[in-house]
């Protein structure tokens, strides 16, 4: 999807139950390097990843409450997906 010139890949499912604005935000902000609700575990080790281009992973919640999740790594384009999906 290209959303403002932000490209990223979404599960068949994201796209139906995501809200649109609210997906293009989180990559976004996973881009930024906010990782939005992680464990420290987590942060800790997408602090690591980000420097060394391991991949990055992050958890968002639209405005109807819905879960998802922004995966990277370095040089590929992100992806969105929601809970127990496998991801593209």
């Amino acid at each position: 999807m290209k959303s403002d010139q932000l490209d990223f890949l979404m599960t068949e499912a994201a796209s139906c139950l995501v809200n649109s604005a609210d997906m293009a935000a989180a990559v976004r902000r996973h881009l930024a390097g906010d990782w939005g609700e992680i464990s420290p575990a987590v942060r800790t080790k997408n602090e690591r990843a980000s420097v060394t281009g391991g991949s990055v992973f992050s958890v968002h919640l639209d405005r109807d409450g819905i879960i998802f999740y922004v995966s990277s790594e370095a040089k590929q384009v992100p992806r969105v997906f929601l809970s127990g999906e496998r991801h593209l």
